[in-house]
């Protein structure tokens, strides 16, 4: 019986603990991962967020084109006429300033 029990033993290593850099805990009871992928989840709502904002003022700066540009030439088709009253009904501002030497840095609002 007792030489069963020291075969299966021999059979079956231990696995060692590996232990944390950073908290020197046991890996299964590290925060560490958790607050590492945490980071990495701020950062990229983060990056996010300016997209969405440089995409806003893209679309501010396009809407106020055609809509400058509506007043002188007739929409170009479905899509463009879709895009002007788009623009129209979300009001962002004036970006252009209608002459060829004319954005304006901050939109009006």
């Amino acid at each position: 019986m007792e030489e069963q029990e020291k075969q299966q033993d021999k059979a079956s290593p231990v696995e060692p603990v590996v232990m944390c850099d950073d908290c020197n805990r046991p890996t299964g009871y590290c925060v560490c991962i958790y607050k590492a992928r945490m980071e990495t989840l701020e950062a990229q709502a983060a990056e996010a967020i300016d997209e969405a904002y440089r995409l806003r003022r893209l679309w501010q700066a396009a809407a106020s084109c055609l809509l400058e540009n509506h007043r002188l030439i007739k929409p170009r088709g479905p899509d463009e006429s879709r895009m002007l009253q788009h623009a129209e009904r979300t009001d962002l501002g004036v970006m252009w300033s209608g002459t060829t030497d004319g954005w304006i840095n901050e939109p009006i609002t």
